[in-house]
């Protein structure tokens, strides 16, 4: 029997193959936003089962994201497991790297919104307006203009 320290081992070597051999980076992972890396995982996890994965999108006979670069025939049971491991991995950190870029964007705005924006009326920092947690504008500091949003 595999125990989980071999096979995480064997996933982790199968990641860095696919990054180093393979030239999947994570800028080419990022480039696969609709799912196609898990959706390829799932593929090799059953590949040697009766189960399929489909999509709406793909050809009626079309059971892998890239048909094309279709390899599961040639690899056993296990080796597919590993390959779906690392794909799954791929997935879990394109995500997280997806997620990131959200949080700073998301950041990047409450910065914007608490330093407060030009008065188009004489050029001075509007403070913002609050009605309790919720940002609802801008009042200027100087000639006391407000502005939505």
């Amino acid at each position: 029997m595999i125990d989980l320290s071999e096979f995480g081992s064997l996933v982790i070597n199968e990641r860095k193959r696919q990054i180093e051999t393979e030239g999947w980076t994570a800028e080419h992972d990022d480039l696969h936003r609709w799912g196609e890396l898990a959706k390829a995982g799932a593929a090799y996890a059953v590949h040697h089962t009766d189960a399929s994965v489909t999509d709406p999108d793909w050809d009626d006979d079309q059971d892998f994201p890239w048909p094309e670069s279709d390899n599961r025939r040639k690899h056993s049971e296990k080796r597919a497991l590993v390959i779906a491991g690392a794909l799954l991995w791929a997935e879990w950190d394109r995500i997280n790297r997806l997620d990131a870029k959200e949080e700073k964007k998301l950041e990047e705005t409450t910065f914007d919104r608490q330093a407060g924006i030009p008065c188009p009326n004489c050029g001075t920092t509007m403070a913002p307006i609050l009605v309790g947690n919720a940002h609802v504008g801008y009042r200027c500091t100087k000639c006391a203009q407000e502005v939505e949003g």
